[in-house]
């Protein structure tokens, strides 16, 4: 799979609560109040966290040489994780995302925007 900007902003995104890292891969973690998706990867014990659309170049799908991924300890991480992506459905409505519109999903409940 490589390092590739699947999420962006504006798409939904389907979670299994986790109450910390399990393995490599994309997690909702909740900074600032707001829900971002990282990638999350283990690096010795300490957990490398990045952020698809700033850290990732969508093109070369390798790091940017401007990235600046965070590294946090997995207690820190367990407190902000809100669990695992296991599904996620991607917004091809380009004024979606160009004016950030919300889309209503299906079922209310079921997905949510992040």
């Amino acid at each position: 799979m490589g390092l590739f900007p699947t999420l962006r902003r504006g798409d939904y995104v389907i979670w299994q609560d986790v109450s910390g890292f399990l393995e490599k891969g994309l997690y909702v973690v909740s900074a600032g109040g707001a829900e971002q998706v990282y990638r999350v990867q283990n690096c010795g014990g300490r957990l490398r966290l990045l952020w698809p659309e700033r850290d990732i170049d969508p093109k070369t799908r390798a790091l940017k040489p401007t990235a600046r991924p965070q590294e946090i300890e997995m207690e820190a991480f367990a407190t902000c994780c809100r669990g695992f992506v296991v599904a996620s459905v991607a917004v091809h409505k380009g004024a979606a995302l160009l004016g950030r519109k919300a889309l209503i999903p299906v079922r209310a409940g079921q997905a949510r925007a992040i």
